[in-house]
């Protein structure tokens, strides 16, 4: 029978219900390994976007709009990608790589009127679906 804190006792019987007779069976190790699991915060998953073909001005502000609409900046176009967003002088290899991964290829001016419309998520949707792809 192993002996555990005051403290961990008292979190397993009020957070998880646990028994007197169930903790007893939990040295300090295993308790807290109970406690921290459930309590590690989720990995907050976010929508991959890959940029291409635009200056460094233009590619600042567009990343910046990304990441404040909870978008991840990709470098490159990877299978984990949603969006390539093209401006006007794109990069080959990243619309190869966007067409051979079946990325969807978007504009800038695509890309504000996702962001500004709200449907973001509904297109990400769709595109997940089409692709029978999971984030998690």
């Amino acid at each position: 029978m192993a002996t555990i804190s005051k403290k961990l006792n008292n979190i397993l019987k009020s957070k998880f219900g646990l028994s007197e007779n169930e903790i007893s069976k939990l040295d300090e190790e295993k308790g807290w390994d109970i406690v921290n699991a459930v309590n590690k915060p989720k990995k907050e998953t976010k929508v991959a976007i890959c940029f291409t073909g635009f200056n460094d001005f233009e590619k600042s502000y567009l990343v910046n709009m990304a990441k404040e609409n909870n978008m991840h900046h990709a470098h490159n176009v990877t299978q984990s990608c949603v969006f390539l967003c093209c401006g006007p002088d794109p990069g080959k290899l990243k619309l190869k790589a966007a067409n051979d991964t079946g990325v969807m290829i978007i504009t800038r001016d695509e890309f504000k009127t996702l962001i500004e419309s709200g449907d973001l998520q509904n297109v990400v949707a769709k595109e997940v679906e089409k692709r029978n792809y999971s984030f998690e």
